[in-house]
């Protein structure tokens, strides 16, 4: 379970916390950023909690990079927030997510339509792809100039007429097995049923 709080200044979205907790092969993970107010002039967010800790092989991010960065949560609401202005899914967005620091990109790909039998929508959907590159935070077992990963792709539309555009069927390459494919089941009103 993920949550970002925060407000918007214009596009960019300025998150107060962000926190995050779930289970990762059978052990707790958990992270809660804290963020400055923008009058603070880019101080990075506070990490206040991180599990499990920092590995001792993992390289540290320097104070220097965390500043100016938003949670993943905040990078994904810039994107959806992008097409519902502009119809398109460009952008970049530094991000900071207690271990590493990557720079996150998005463009667009092209309009697609989606089949009917593939979740909750069918209609055409605005493929988006998005990719993120390491900037620190390195893991020593990885490889410091390995192949650069395929982008994550997600079709983004509006599932319920008259509302906000959300990732509709996103595919996410991984290096473990294949891809993962996540798709929107059901969509109903808030307050709904």
């Amino acid at each position: 379970v993920s949550v970002t709080e925060g407000s918007w200044r214009g596009p960019d979205p300025l998150p107060r916390r962000h926190s995050s907790e779930g289970e990762w092969r059978g052990g707790r993970r958990a992270l809660l950023l804290d963020y400055a107010p923008p009058s603070a002039g880019g101080a990075p967010p506070l990490l206040r909690v991180l599990e499990p800790p920092l590995e001792p092989e993992r390289e540290p991010v320097p104070e220097a990079l965390k500043r100016n960065t938003v949670d993943v949560l905040s990078a994904m609401a810039k994107l959806l927030r992008a097409v519902a202005q502009t119809g398109r899914c460009d952008g970049e967005a530094p991000v900071y997510d207690g271990r590493r620091r990557s720079d996150f990109r998005a463009w667009t790909e092209g309009l697609d339509e989606l089949p009917r039998g593939k979740g909750a929508f069918a209609g055409p959907a605005l493929r988006c792809a998005f990719s993120g590159r390491l900037v620190a935070g390195r893991h020593a077992a990885q490889e410091r100039d390995g192949p650069e990963r395929p982008p994550v792709v997600a079709w983004v539309a509006r599932p319920l007429p008259g509302r906000a555009a959300v990732p509709v069927l996103i595919e996410v390459p991984t290096p473990w097995f294949g891809t993962v494919r996540a798709v929107l089941a059901s969509a109903e009103p808030a307050g709904g049923p």
